[in-house]
């Protein structure tokens, strides 16, 4: 018999918490990285208004407007030119990622953002505790009134572990909503940058080096080092160390070993590729090999993860929503005869759908919405499949 007050208030605030934390680190995962760079002031109002130069690591030289800093160090102020106000030099920000990537933006916008991301967390943790610790005080409570009266134990304690487990899995479920959500929006920016990249043509070999050219520049190396780094789990790193180019020096990831990194020795002189100043390939003679920075296209692949990991995302809010508020209800048998299914089918309709969009190199964004289309409608036949099956199993 359940007692007057004894509803499950805990659970609730627990729940409201877990919200307030997933949506704190929603805004801080999907806040776009800024740089500091600097400008070159061309014009300047007296209001601040300005009109800068700054050098974009991948577009090179720009021009646009900006809203200067009237009060900076005199140091940097120059004579005016165009405008009723002082010109010279100054600092700003530019966004690092993103379809809008070198441009420039206000650095109180990104505060803003992140200090409404850091109140999100902190007035999540608090319902968090709350729910935590007062749902367990509740509990032991409640177990000591029923055993003073001899009604015997309320409540098994696995369902305890079950609860705890409910919580743990939406927290899981946000991540993988996030990982989802940063693999998908950075699909434009991969094939955007792959189709530069086979855009690209051979630099003239008289014209002058300029950061973030599109153009592919031949450059002589000599091999410094060659190392194949082993790790734990039997995967290997094939790393180069290129020197006597004076600006691109460095070590460099192949991509394999063959053809030509397992031919190479300290000393041998070889011709990188050079695009927005990584090196992409690494040649000796007719041998070729990409590096680690060539860009890849496999936008169908990611377009398909992406989604299933949203789908994942899904089933594990569903099964940790069980567990948190109807733990008697839902044990091993959520897992065994409904979630591990969906599971195991989602990720056949992810692979499908991967290899169709990747036969054809069909668009990404139809895919992605069909994918998605396709794991909601599959999953209610499959639970229903499941549940009769669960039954005729007994």
């Amino acid at each position: 018999m359940r007692t007057a007050g004894a509803g499950p208030v805990f659970r609730w605030v627990l729940l409201l918490g877990l919200l307030l934390v997933g949506a704190g680190a929603y805004v801080s995962e999907t806040a776009t990285e800024i740089e500091l760079v600097e400008l070159a002031v061309l014009e300047e109002q007296s209001d601040g208004r300005c009109v800068v130069a700054w050098d974009d690591p991948w577009a090179g030289p720009r021009e646009g407007e900006y809203l200067c800093d009237p009060g900076r160090d005199p140091s940097l102020l120059g004579p005016p030119a165009r405008g009723d106000g002082p010109e010279g030099w100054g600092t700003g920000w530019i966004e690092v990622e993103g379809p809008n990537r070198g441009d420039l933006t206000s650095v109180e916008t990104w505060n803003d953002r992140m200090a409404l991301s850091d109140a999100l967390l902190l007035l999540g943790l608090l319902p968090v505790l709350v729910g935590l610790v007062g749902g367990g005080a509740r509990l032991v409570q409640r177990e000591r009134a029923r055993r003073a009266v001899g009604a015997g134990p309320m409540l098994p304690w696995y369902t305890v572990g079950r609860r705890v487990g409910g919580a743990a899995l939406l927290i899981v479920a946000l991540f993988l909503g996030l990982l989802g959500h940063d693999l998908f929006t950075g699909i434009p920016e991969d094939v955007a940058r792959h189709r530069a990249y086979r855009a690209a043509v051979p630099c003239s070999s008289a014209a002058p080096y300029e950061k973030g050219e599109e153009c592919l520049r031949a450059v002589d190396f000599q091999v410094e080092d060659v190392v194949t780094v082993t790790h734990a789990k039997g995967s290997d790193d094939h790393e180069l160390t290129l020197a006597g180019s004076g600006r691109w020096d460095g070590t460099v990831r192949m991509r394999g070993e063959k053809p030509l990194f397992h031919r190479l020795e300290r000393g041998d002189r070889v011709t990188g590729t050079v695009w927005r100043g990584e090196v992409v390939a690494v040649a000796r003679g007719d041998v070729r090999q990409v590096t680690q920075n060539e860009p890849l296209y496999q936008p169908q692949l990611t377009a398909a993860v992406s989604v299933y990991l949203g789908y994942l995302a899904v089933l594990g809010v569903l099964a940790g929503l069980a567990h948190l508020l109807r733990p008697q209800r839902h044990g091993s048998a959520l897992w065994y005869w409904f979630v591990l299914p969906l599971v195991v089918t989602g990720a056949g309709v992810a692979l499908a759908a991967w290899a169709i969009g990747a036969a054809g190199d069909r668009p990404v964004f139809p895919l992605a919405l069909g994918t998605a289309v396709v794991l909601l409608l599959q999953a209610g036949p499959v639970a229903v499949l499941s549940h009769r099956a669960r039954r005729a199993w007994g």
